[in-house]
């Protein structure tokens, strides 16, 4: 049953602490025993699918937080409040020469062995929990690895709840022998930056623990300056007005497509020139390609390989784009085997009509659909649908259909 990931309920006569020590141990979501009343079944099933539903949900926020996480190029280390480690990326393996699935049985003193005289692991968790907000330790720690060398690092912490109930994530990497910085000079967006200036950046997103992590990464780098975290329009809007933006990050988990076509273009009117990267937890080519045509700079998947945030932050604010290869290769060849739509006509309804609703017209005749059309003006869907139903009106006519008709007799 395990396998199917269905609630288990058992129904018995039995009571014996024998078998309750059976039942225990495959985590059923209710015991009843006989005989009972058909009301109390009820309640158990209802209460049972509830749970259930919501341990279901809890699971798919884990999994985003672990293709987040997972291939990012720092060391990540998340624990319960009482030290047991949960999870730890490929990074923190490396570093601390536990494997994923051994770590999990160890407490996190012993995977993170904090080597310095005055300072322990059990320490740096308490210390975080008191804080109860993203910390940075200044200090240089170091840890002994399994195999016994000691590394040097820094580390960065937060709390959060969601997954299970408290946690904790610590961050890590190696301490570079120098200090090294992004040159980001003749940079231009707006106005020219210096080689001091740092990148102002915008975090929109409504996954609270993903925000944070990419926060917690970001907050590493010299040349990089959070302005706001938002997570509404009005947010948006609040925050373009009253603070300079270069660069918006958009973290899309949503399974709504049209949800991140509407923030780009909203973002594209409020803030003129504004650059922008989005995050998304899949890799679908369409998705990404329909994002490319919108004119973003960028798109990272949370399964990519290549998780590095801040390096695809510097290459688009140096001029270039952050796409898979396949996916540039895709759009050049699209761009050079489109062929023009012409947009002329032969009827004095059709001369009447604006550029704008010619532009539907053309591509609605060769079969896109208005989400399609919207991608392809920068326009929502419902934008689309009012425009077409105005266009219906104007040439008398009644639908799709008809349009296509009228198209094919009136268009060249």
């Amino acid at each position: 049953m395990s396998k199917h990931d269905v609630p288990i309920i058992y129904i018995t006569g039995y009571a014996q602490d024998k078998i309750i020590e059976r039942v225990k141990d495959t985590n059923p979501y209710a015991f009843i025993k006989k005989p009972f009343k058909y009301d109390d079944l009820k309640a158990n099933v209802v209460i049972a699918l509830s749970k259930h539903k919501s341990i279901k949900k809890k699971n798919k926020e884990r999994l985003k937080y672990v293709q987040a996480f997972l291939n990012m190029h720092c060391g990540v280390i998340t624990t319960n409040v009482t030290g047991s480690v949960l999870f730890i990326n490929k990074v923190a393996e490396v570093l601390t020469g536990f494997k994923s699935k051994e770590a999990k049985n160890f407490k996190f003193e012993e995977v993170f062995n904090i080597s310095n005289s005055n300072y322990n692991s059990r320490t740096l968790l308490d210390e975080t929990i008191r804080k109860g907000t993203v910390h940075k330790f200044r200090q240089n720690l170091k840890i002994k690895s399994k195999n016994g060398s000691e590394i040097t690092l820094e580390i960065k912490t937060s709390t959060g709840n969601g997954i299970d109930n408290s946690f904790i994530t610590i961050f890590f990497w190696e301490k570079p022998k120098t200090k090294k910085r992004y040159s980001i000079k003749n940079v231009v967006v707006g106005s020219t930056f210096s080689k001091d200036h740092k990148i102002n950046l915008m975090v929109i997103g409504d996954n609270s623990l993903f925000r944070k992590g990419i926060l917690n990464v970001l907050d590493t780098e010299d040349t990089i300056d959070i302005r706001c975290e938002t997570t509404t329009k009005l947010e948006i809007l609040e925050c373009c007005t009253s603070k300079e933006i270069d660069l918006a990050i958009i973290l899309d988990d949503s399974t709504d497509s049209d949800d991140i076509y509407e923030t780009v273009n909203f973002l594209k009117k409020e803030i003129p020139g504004v650059k922008i990267l989005v995050l998304y937890p899949g890799l679908e080519d369409e998705r990404e390609l329909n994002l490319m045509e919108n004119a973003i700079q960028g798109v990272i998947s949370y399964k990519e390989h290549n998780f590095n945030i801040p390096l695809a932050i510097h290459t688009i604010m140096k001029g270039d784009l952050w796409f898979r290869r396949e996916i540039l290769s895709r759009y050049i060849n699209q761009l050079n085997s489109k062929k023009e739509i012409r947009i002329t006509g032969k009827n004095k309804a059709f001369d009447k009509l604006s550029h704008q609703e010619k532009q539907i017209i053309a591509y609605a005749s060769l079969g896109y659909k208005n989400k399609d059309i919207g991608i392809k003006l920068a326009l929502a869907e419902g934008t689309i649908k009012n425009y077409l139903i105005r266009i219906y009106k104007k040439l008398y006519i009644k639908n799709k259909r008809a349009l296509k008709t009228y198209s094919i007799k009136y268009l060249n």
